[in-house]
């Protein structure tokens, strides 16, 4: 299934999870502290890697895409 993040604080999260997925998964019956299997997203770590080399590289401070808004977004 695919799940997006909608909110990343310290080390908890929150997902954002459609109706249709909720019909057809038992993701609704795990419990808080229940162990499940997650994958990140090729496409998020490959956006943190350029971030991270584009500021190591000296980019602009102006840019308005910074750690909080690849967050914002669920890219971290």
């Amino acid at each position: 299934i695919s799940l997006t993040v909608n909110k990343v604080a310290g080390l908890t999260f929150d997902l954002i999870l459609i109706p249709h997925t909720a019909d057809q998964t038992t993701l609704l019956a795990k419990k808080v502290g229940e162990a499940v299997n997650l994958e990140t997203d090729l496409i998020g770590k490959y956006a943190v890697h350029l971030f991270t080399r584009a500021r190591s590289e000296g980019a602009k401070p102006e840019s308005k895409i910074n750690a909080n808004f690849l967050a914002r977004h669920g890219f971290l």
